[in-house]
């Protein structure tokens, strides 16, 4: 994460157990030919984890430039750039869409779009290029009473989420459903150290800060 001044300015995806990607090319994880191995500890104190080369003769080091780009560089023969965030030709800067819509990095040239069930706060602005107001709903929530939730692929994961730990899938929904404050959940069952962590992230209010990626992400529901 990095911030301007006291406001957020970009932030990674929300670890999966899968990868991590910092962007371009440098997906990061285990069992993989990146440059940069995924080492990680889940106990009662948190989840830690460290980051290795591939190959120990290679240097790493990393960089924030003054327009708030943060850049992976590698040594092999000279510096080479691996990896780079955000991307300032798109629109993956923090909460760049506003609440409740998402970037869609899949199209030419990247834009924003509302959650399904959403549109746009502002519209005149919308129309403009300006999404800084975001989405709203076009329907109020009736508190479980017809209410259900949509699956929503292949995203980043929204900021804010609350972690909800010892759950089944099915408990994490059926959790939010009786929560009428939460509006989205997201259920991932980790592989760490040769033993499965279930991990289930809630989400109460506004959406903020997704994106629709290329590859496959990971699922929330809202």
């Amino acid at each position: 994460m990095t911030w301007s001044g006291s406001k957020i300015y970009w932030r990674s995806q929300v670890w999966t157990g899968k990868f991590t990607s910092t962007g371009g090319s440098g997906a990061q994880g285990p069992n993989s030919l990146r440059a940069v191995y995924l080492t990680s500890l889940y106990n009662e104190e948190g989840l830690y984890m460290t980051l290795t080369l591939s190959d120990p003769s290679w240097y790493f080091r990393c960089t924030l430039n003054h327009s708030g780009e943060f850049q992976v560089w590698i040594w092999k023969y000279n510096w080479e750039s691996y990896s780079s965030r955000p991307n300032v030709s798109s629109c993956n800067r923090y909460g760049w869409c506003g609440k409740n819509a998402f970037c869609d990095g899949t199209i030419s040239v990247p834009g924003c779009k509302c959650l399904e069930g959403f549109e746009p706060k502002a519209e005149n602005e919308w129309n403009t290029g300006n999404c800084t107001a975001g989405c709203t709903r076009k329907k109020a929530l009736q508190c479980s009473d017809g209410d259900n939730f949509l699956r929503v692929e292949s995203m980043k994961l929204p900021d804010r989420f609350v972690l909800l730990r010892n759950t089944n899938v099915g408990d994490c929904s059926s959790k939010c459903m009786a929560n009428c404050s939460c509006v989205a959940y997201a259920y991932v069952e980790l592989i760490i150290a040769n033993s499965t962590t279930p991990l289930c992230s809630v989400w109460m209010g506004d959406l903020i800060d997704t994106e629709k990626l290329r590859r496959r992400g990971p699922l929330f529901a809202t």
